[in-house]
């Protein structure tokens, strides 16, 4: 946990957050609640690699906000590591739009939580804003389920479940197979 104050950065400040703001862990943090839905937008609505110094001072805000916050928690599904393998910045716009929902709809359920932070960074990679990361094959993939309307069926964990997507590529660098040739050199799924 990340006990410490946080100064942002008053020059040319074009974030949600008033000039000189400063967080203090040790305060009622139901008192920095108002700032969370309002810095999430911006995030969601600033490209990456723009304001870099703002978006970092940002997300240690709403980050740290959430890391000492009784009203709001967030588990972090195994999939959703794959998003900082992608980028850090899209597990951040995860774990921060999952906030936003829960702020603005008081609904704690994990399923619905997690789909609303999915939809939220989808949302922002699909609108290239996260362009400087360049395509991603998996978030790509997730687009496409999303797309199909079976973006909740990856969280249905009943005996029926039909939310296993395999998505297999072929080498780049091969073009002709053998009989019996393992054809793939990529297999990846979501559950």
């Amino acid at each position: 946990m990340i006990l410490q104050s946080i100064v942002l950065n008053a020059k040319g400040q074009n974030t949600p957050l008033p000039a000189g703001f400063v967080f203090d862990p040790h305060s009622d943090l139901r008192n920095y609640t108002p700032y969370i839905v309002p810095c999430v937008n911006w995030l969601q609505q600033t490209p990456l690699g723009l304001q870099r110094q703002e978006r970092n001072e940002v997300n240690n805000f709403v980050l740290n906000w959430l890391q000492i916050n009784p009203d709001v928690n967030i588990g972090l599904p195994d999939y959703s590591l794959k998003f900082n393998n992608i980028d850090k910045e899209l597990l951040y716009l995860f774990m921060e739009s999952w906030i936003k929902y829960t702020l603005q709809t008081n609904d704690k359920d994990v399923t619905r939580c997690s789909i609303a932070g999915l939809n939220g960074m989808l949302d922002y990679y699909h609108q290239g804003k996260a362009a400087r990361i360049g395509t991603s094959k998996y978030l790509e993939d997730l687009l496409e389920i999303r797309q199909r309307g079976k973006l909740a069926d990856l969280f249905d964990t009943g005996h029926a479940a039909m939310n296993t997507y395999l998505y297999l590529d072929t080498p780049a660098n091969k073009t002709n197979f053998k009989y019996a040739e393992n054809y793939f050199q990529l297999l990846h799924w979501f559950r």
